[in-house]
């Protein structure tokens, strides 16, 4: 099972959407918990510390933009990996997002196949939200 042991928060405001990442995760081995906008988000990752959050970006209450900022820059939560979840195009928020330190995206609709790169986000060093940004990042 490629995320055997990993904990994993997936921070999304659609119910259907929560529960069906909760059983691909825990398919593939992991543990799911689970919140219904980044304010829920900010309070499970400070009670459960998961290894790596799936984050979508649009939600009310907090969307995913502030709730990553929140938890990148958070020296407390400085190894615990960030994932965008988007239903968007993968260029669509990239910028605002890896400028925000996130460390990766998964595209809607979200699959087994999709969550097993969680193993490879895991596996790299953490994203730091206070890296210098800039157009030579780009390349």
């Amino acid at each position: 099972m490629p995320l055997q042991g990993v904990r994993v928060l997936v921070v999304e405001d659609d119910p259907d959407g929560r529960e069906i990442t909760r059983r691909m995760l825990t398919r593939l081995g992991a543990t799911a918990l689970l919140a219904e906008n980044g304010a829920a988000g900010l309070l499970q990752l400070a009670k459960h510390r998961p290894d790596v959050i799936l984050a979508d970006l649009k939600m009310p209450v907090m969307d995913g933009y502030e709730f990553g900022q929140r938890v990148k820059s958070n020296p407390e939560y400085r190894g615990v990996r960030l994932v965008a979840l988007t239903g968007a195009p993968f260029e669509h928020g990239y910028l605002r997002t890896w400028a925000l330190g996130f460390d990766g995206h998964i595209e809607k609709p979200v699959t087994p196949e999709k969550l097993e790169t969680l193993a490879r986000i895991l596996a790299g060093p953490a994203v730091a939200a206070d890296r210098p940004h800039g157009p030579a990042d780009l390349a």
